[in-house]
C-alpha cells in the first residue's frame, strides 16, 4: 500500500508553486483532503481484510487496480469486513450512467452517508433475499428511485423474463407494475370462444388464438372488440412441417362458422418461378402480368436466378436483380443489373457513388500513390500495416493521396479479443498513432506526465505551475484543473478551475472557476465565479458571480452579482445586482406582505428588494 504526503508537505508544495505563499489553503483543501488520503495502486481488487486496521478509512480511501483500470471507495473500513465500492466513471462520457455491483446493506449503508451516485444505476446482487437482482437509479446522495427492474433469469431450461415495477430497498418488497391497457393472449378452442361470446365474457382487450380452428387445420387469431363480439378481422398463422413452410394470412373469420376467407390485395406483386423460355413464350403470347414479379430460375445459361417485374402484357422491365448464392462455404452478395431477356445477358450496376473496399499491401499503395491511380472514391485496407502486424483501413482523398485518418481493425486469436482502434496512420513510415485513448489513473497522476494530451505539473516544475489540464499555456506560479483549463493563457499567477477557465487569459492574478469563466479575460486581479463569468472582461479589479456576470465588462472596480449583472458593462466604480435577482416591489409594505416564512422565505435571513416608491434598496428581516 502507498501514501500521498502529509498535509504539511503538500501545503509547502503550494507554497513553493505560487509566489510568496499566498493563495490561501483553504481554497485547495478538496485538494489537500484527497491526496492525504490512503490511496493504493496495485495489480488487484481490495479485499474485505483490506479495513480500518490496515489503514483504510471509510470514504476517504482509494484504491486503484492497474490491471483493469477499474477504481474503488471505501464505504464501510470494518475489521475483517471491509466494503468497497466500484466508482470507474465511463471513459466516454462523464455524465453517463454507470453500473455499480452492490448488496442491499451496502446500498442502505451508502444512502445513510449521503454518498449515492446520482449518476449511478445500482444493481443489487441479493434482493428479494437474495433470490433476485434488481436495477436502481440514483436520484440524489441520499435517494434512490423506487422505480425498478428486476432482470430476467434462465436456470438452463426455463427463462423468466425481467419485470418492471417498483422496489422498497428498506423493506426489500418488489411490486410488479403492469399496464393494464395491454393485450393478452389468450389460447382458446372455437367452442369455449363461441360460449364466451354467448356469455358475454369476452375479454375487450384481448388477443383470442384459436388453437382449433378450421376444424383443427389452422390458429387463426382475433381480437374482442366488446364482452359478446370478437372482430372478423383475423390472422392465420403460417405453419411449418419439416420441409415445407406455408406462410400466415389476413382475412375474415367467421367464428359462429369456423370458416376463413384470405384477403389479398389485388394491387401487390406475386412472384412467379419461370424458366427464360417460358418467359419468352408468354412475351409473345402477350400473357405477361404487370402485377408480377419473375424470378427465372435458368438465368444466364443455368447459373443464376434473375428477378425482374413485368411492365405490360408484352413487356418485362430490363432492370433486374441477380440473387446472390451459398454453396456451404463461400457467400456471393446478390447484384444489381440490366438483363437482356433474349441474350440471357446480365449486366451489373455499380453505383460509381458507392465507396469500394479494395484489399492491398503497403508497397502498392505507395505505387498508386507516385502513379496517380488512387481512387478517391474507395477505402483501402492494407493488409500487412504495421509490419504485418495489423489491417489499417484509410481512405482515397484524390487521385495522388490518401487519408490520414485510419481504423485499425480488431482482432481475435481464438481465446482473446483486441478491439479496433481510430487513429492517424503514416504510410510512409507504417506507423499507427491511436486517438482518444483514455489514460490510466496511474499516468494521469504522476508528475511531468504528458501523454495522451494531459499535462500534469507539479512541484514547480518548470515554472511554478500545478495543473492537470489537456492545454497548453504560458506565465508562471498558475494552477489549472479542467479540460482546456488555461490554454492559451499567458499571465502569471492565476487559478483556473472548470472548462476552458481562463482560456486565453491574459490578465494577472485572475482567478476564476466554471465553464468557460474568465475565458478571453483581459483585466487583472479578476475574480469570477459561474459559467461564463467575466467572459472577455477588460476591466480591472473585477468580481462576477454568476452566469455572464461581467461577461464583456470594460469597467474597472466593478462587482457584478447574479445572472447576467454587468453584462456589456462600460461604467467603473460600480455595485451591480441582477434584476433576476433583486426583485422590485411597489413599497415596503408589500416588500414584507410578500416575503415572509409562510410563504417560503427562511427565518433568520434578510431579503433585499427593489422599492419602486423610493427607488431604492430595501430590505425585509425574518
Amino acid at each position: 500500500m502507498s501514501s500521498s504526503p502529509s498535509q504539511s508537505s503538500i501545503q509547502a508544495m503550494i507554497n513553493a508553486c505560487v509566489p510568496g505563499g499566498n493563495y490561501p489553503a483553504t481554497k485547495m483543501n478538496p485538494v489537500l483532503t484527497f491526496a492525504n488520503q490512503n490511496f493504493n495502486i496495485t495489480a488487484g481488487d481490495p479485499t474485505a481484510t483490506d479495513d480500518y486496521s490496515a489503514g483504510y478509512v471509510n470514504l476517504k480511501s482509494f484504491w486503484y487496480n492497474t490491471l483493469t483500470q477499474t477504481v474503488f471507495i471505501c464505504v464501510d473500513d470494518t475489521n475483517g469486513s471491509a466494503v468497497w465500492v466500484d466508482i470507474t466513471p465511463d471513459p466516454i462520457n462523464q455524465n453517463a450512467a454507470f453500473v455499480i455491483n452492490i448488496t442491499r446493506g451496502a446500498l442502505l449503508s451508502e444512502i445513510g452517508l449521503g454518498t449515492v451516485n446520482p449518476k449511478a444505476i445500482y444493481r443489487i446482487t441479493d434482493a428479494v433475499s437474495g433470490t433476485s437482482v434488481m436495477r436502481v437509479y440514483g436520484i440524489t446522495t441520499l435517494i434512490t428511485d423506487t422505480n425498478a427492474f428486476k432482470e430476467g433469469s434462465f436456470n438452463g431450461v426455463v427463462f423468466v423474463p425481467g419485470d418492471v415495477g417498483t422496489y422498497d430497498l428498506g423493506t426489500d418488497v418488489f411490486t410488479s407494475v403492469t399496464n393494464p391497457n395491454a393485450a393478452t393472449v389468450i389460447d382458446i378452442i372455437s367452442s369455449d370462444l363461441q360460449t364466451a361470446i354467448n356469455l358475454g365474457t369476452i375479454n375487450s382487450k384481448a388477443q383470442y388464438r384459436v388453437i382449433d380452428a378450421l376444424s383443427g387445420n389452422a390458429v387463426i387469431r382475433v381480437y374482442g372488440t366488446s364482452s359478446t363480439s370478437v372482430d372478423t378481422n383475423g390472422f392465420k398463422e403460417g405453419s411449418y412441417d419439416g420441409a415445407n413452410f406455408v406462410a400466415g394470412e389476413i382475412g375474415l373469420y367467421d367464428a359462429g362458422n369456423d370458416t376463413f376467407i384470405s384477403i389479398v390485395n389485388p394491387n401487390n406483386a406475386e412472384v412467379i418461378d419461370i424458366t427464360v423460355v417460358d418467359l419468352q413464350l408468354a412475351i409473345s403470347l402477350g400473357e405477361v402480368n404487370p402485377k408480377a414479379q419473375y424470378r427465372i430460375i435458368d438465368a444466364i445459361g443455368s447459373t443464376e436466378i434473375v428477378r425482374v417485374y413485368g411492365t405490360s402484357s408484352v413487356t418485362i422491365d430490363t432492370n433486374a436483380f441477380k440473387e446472390g448464392s451459398y454453396d456451404g462455404l463461400v457467400f456471393t452478395a446478390g447484384e444489381v443489373g440490366v438483363y437482356d431477356l433474349g441474350t440471357d445477358v446480365f449486366t451489373s450496376v455499380v453505383n460509381p457513388n458507392n465507396a469500394i473496399v479494395i484489399d492491398i499491401i503497403s508497397n502498392d499503395l505507395a505505387n498508386e500513390i507516385t502513379s496517380s491511380t488512387i481512387n478517391p472514391k474507395a477505402q483501402y485496407r492494407i493488409t500487412d500495416a504495421i509490419g504485418s502486424t495489423a489491417v489499417v483501413r484509410v481512405y482515397g482523398t484524390s487521385a495522388s493521396t490518401i487519408d490520414t485518418n485510419g481504423f485499425k481493425e480488431g482482432s481475435w486469436d481464438g481465446a482473446n479479443f483486441v478491439a479496433g482502434e481510430i487513429g492517424l496512420y503514416d504510410l510512409s513510415t507504417d506507423t499507427f498513432t491511436a486517438i482518444g485513448a483514455t489514460p490510466d489513473l496511474d499516468a494521469v497522476l504522476t508528475a511531468g506526465n504528458t501523454a495522451n494530451g494531459y499535462t500534469v505539473e507539479i512541484s514547480g516544475t518548470p515554472d511554478n505551475n500545478v495543473s492537470i489540464s489537456s492545454a497548453a499555456y504560458t506565465g508562471t506560479g498558475n494552477v489549472g484543473l479542467g479540460n482546456n483549463a488555461l490554454n492559451g493563457n499567458t499571465a502569471n499567477d492565476s487559478v483556473g478551475i472548470g472548462y476552458a477557465a481562463l482560456q486565453g487569459n491574459t490578465g494577472l492574478r485572475a482567478v476564476s472557476l466554471g465553464y468557460l469563466a474568465g475565458s478571453g479575460n483581459k483585466g487583472g486581479d479578476t475574480v469570477s465565479l459561474g459559467t461564463s463569468a467575466a467572459r472577455d472582461n477588460e476591466g480591472f479589479f473585477v468580481v462576477g458571480v454568476g452566469y455572464d456576470a461581467a461577461k464583456e465588462n470594460i469597467g474597472d472596480y466593478v462587482v457584478a452579482l447574479g445572472s447576467g449583472a454587468a453584462f456589456n458593462n462600460t461604467q467603473s466604480n460600480r455595485f451591480v445586482i441582477s434584476n433576476n435577482s433583486l426583485p422590485s416591489f411597489a413599497d415596503h409594505a408589500a416588500a414584507a406582505a410578500a416575503i415572509t416564512t409562510g410563504s417560503g422565505a427562511s427565518a433568520g435571513n434578510t431579503y433585499l428588494y427593489h422599492n419602486q416608491a423610493t427607488d431604492s434598496i430595501g430590505a425585509v428581516r425574518l
